[in-house]
């Protein structure tokens, strides 16, 4: 009998469904799973402070780097550790860096200080020029950086000038400001050609007509909007974000519910709206996933093949972003000369611009998780195998490229209200076989790989019984 891993739902019940009920430590794959990795860290030194925003840039001239925020100062990694580019702020008390990029400046701001620049090719950071107004958050929408929750007004947004992101006089060179006038705070915003303005019960699409008019306001939605600035993440036309119904998806045209009846009342039952200031959302391009983290939980999502899973691993905010640049004037200045560097200049190494999903961990040390593979837990629910009789099972075969690492556990019972006798296997023989001795009514199966097993997917299993008789 061939069981394959389906879905990790909890919202639904899991009686005699074969259904995946544990997705620890893994990611959604194509008909099975993928695992995930272990946090590797890619600076030297340690953010002084806990992260409250972070970010990657890249100039019109292809130059990478990251930018991330404390509760006083922004700095930049470096091989030899955090470099401080300035300092000075004062974040509010669940105060975040929100950035955005527009031509080749990155512009930061925090909600409670003056909104700043950074030249993304100096690294001078200067106060935004044009006396913009103070924001929580900001997107680039057409030619236009759009600031939202305006000098503390939660249903106000205001638009630079064309073309201009130091232009904020507003009646001139298309610089203006809107209240929403329903819809509660505005609590995100995605950008692109057109934006859509997450309120906490309305979505708004916001596009560029020009004339007097400037941008026209569509109400998208009346009853579906964003519980937290910090459950949005955008990719390219794709938007991301948690409301009270639910997590949604934007897809460019509409709003689609991607956990209902599958993980939002689980998700629900773990966690309140207050707890909510403490979520991190970012996107994975390379492996099409968006993940909400918090601090002890994250739910993983991919939207290519519409699964989830999760991980109980402790880290610290997360964000998407690409590999930064490696100057020259990082390098070891004893070096005789360039020749000698190892590795040789011509190495991908000093070159950014690679798409990588980051994350600090709890000691503020910036990484990725690509380290070596983390303990994972696969769980099919109980299952009655041989059709109300007795199943006698002799012998199982993982379908998985594991070698070594693996154990599986097998609970079995005559009745489901039964307490179940939980057996482990680990021996994987030269077939792939793994030999069992298991006699019950009801089965239900949980793979758990170690630390460091070597393994890149898992499909499921063939399960070898013989019926016994009719209990």
């Amino acid at each position: 009998m061939r069981l394959m891993f389906g879905p990790w739902e909890p919202d639904k019940p899991a009686h005699l469904s074969g259904a995946v009920t544990t997705a620890r430590n893994v990611y959604p794959g194509p008909n099975g799973y993928r695992p995930l990795k272990q946090f590797s860290p890619v600076e030297n030194g340690t953010l002084p402070g806990p992260c409250l925003g972070a970010s990657s840039f890249t100039t019109p001239q292809g130059v990478s780097s990251i930018i991330a925020g404390t509760q006083t100062a922004l700095y930049r990694p470096q091989l030899s550790g955090w470099q401080e580019l300035s300092s000075g702020y004062g974040l509010q008390e669940d105060g975040r860096w929100r950035f955005a990029q527009f031509g080749g400046l990155a512009i930061a701001t925090n909600g409670s200080d003056e909104m700043v620049k950074i030249d993304l090719t100096t690294a001078v950071v200067a106060p935004l020029g044009g006396s913009p107004p103070k924001a929580k958050n900001l997107a680039v929408v057409k030619d236009f950086l759009v600031a939202t929750v305006i000098n503390g007004d939660v249903q106000t947004l205001a638009w630079s000038g064309i073309n201009n992101a130091e232009w904020w006089t507003y009646g001139q060179n298309q610089s203006d400001y809107n209240v929403m006038p329903s819809g509660g705070e505005i609590t995100g915003i995605f950008g692109g050609e057109f934006g859509l303005i997450l309120q906490r019960n309305r979505i708004t699409r916001m596009d560029y007509v020009g004339d007097n008019l400037i941008f026209q306001f569509s109400e998208i939605s009346s009853n579906v909007g964003c519980v937290t600035m910090n459950s949005t993440a955008q990719w390219g036309t794709l938007g991301f974000f948690y409301s009270d119904t639910g997590f949604k998806m934007w897809d460019g045209s509409q709003v689609v519910s991607i956990g209902q009846e599958r993980v939002d009342r689980y998700f629900k039952s773990l966690y309140t709206t207050p707890s909510l200031k403490n979520m991190t959302t970012a996107i994975d391009p390379v492996n099409s996933i968006v993940m909400w983290s918090m601090p002890d939980f994250a739910l993983i999502y991919n939207w290519q093949i519409n699964r989830w899973t999760y991980t109980d691993a402790e880290f610290g905010p997360v964000f998407a972003g690409v590999t930064r640049d490696i100057a020259l004037d990082e390098m070891d200045p004893d070096y005789p000369v360039l020749d000698d560097i190892d590795p040789s200049l011509d190495d991908p190494v000093f070159f950014g611009d690679d798409p990588r999903f980051y994350v600090f961990d709890g000691d503020n040390r910036l990484g990725s998780l690509t380290g070596s593979t983390m303990e994972t837990e696969l769980t099919v629910s109980a299952l009655e195998l041989a059709g109300g009789r007795e199943a006698r099972i002799q012998m199982l075969r993982p379908l998985s490229d594991i070698e070594t690492g693996l154990t599986v556990n097998v609970a079995s019972s005559q009745r489901l209200g039964q307490a179940s006798t939980t057996n482990s296997y680990g021996s994987i023989a030269d077939s792939g076989d793994v030999m069992v001795r298991e006699r019950g009514r009801f089965a239900g199966f949980y793979f758990v790989t170690a630390p460091a097993a070597v393994w890149t997917f898992s499909q499921g299993l063939d399960v070898d019984f013989a019926r016994g008789a009719r209990r």
